[in-house]
């Protein structure tokens, strides 16, 4: 359901909705299709906030569960600093690290309460 809502496959594109529901597959249920969806889509940068380093460690999470993704990492690293290569790969290596997703656009913002004086 997350990858139809970011990709808008037979859905309205919902980036918010999509950025939980692939958020959860991935970093809760480490899911490997979860992760190399992050990744393509925090590389291309349509629906979510472009984010190399935190694709460099989607696909990294999604090797470590045993994705043969060295063609695509081989492809970023030319992109990276040397520092954010060592930061994904140290993320990656502790076990609860997150892949973080931020949608693109409007976001559902909450409304303010204010108890001031009145």
């Amino acid at each position: 359901m997350g990858w139809q809502l970011a990709l808008g496959d037979g859905v309205e594109i919902n980036p918010q909705r999509a950025e939980l529901l692939l958020g959860l597959s991935a970093n809760v249920d480490k899911n490997v299709d979860a992760y190399l969806l992050a990744a393509q889509l925090l590389q291309k940068g349509d629906v979510f906030e472009k984010s190399l380093p935190n694709a460099y460690l989607a696909l990294l999470k999604a090797q470590a569960l045993g994705a043969d993704v060295t063609d695509k990492l081989k492809h970023l690293e030319p992109l990276l600093t040397e520092k954010e290569r060592e930061n994904a790969k140290w993320w990656a290596d502790f076990e609860p690290s997150l892949v973080t997703l931020e949608p693109i656009g409007p976001q559902i913002s909450q409304p303010s309460c204010s108890y001031s004086s009145r």
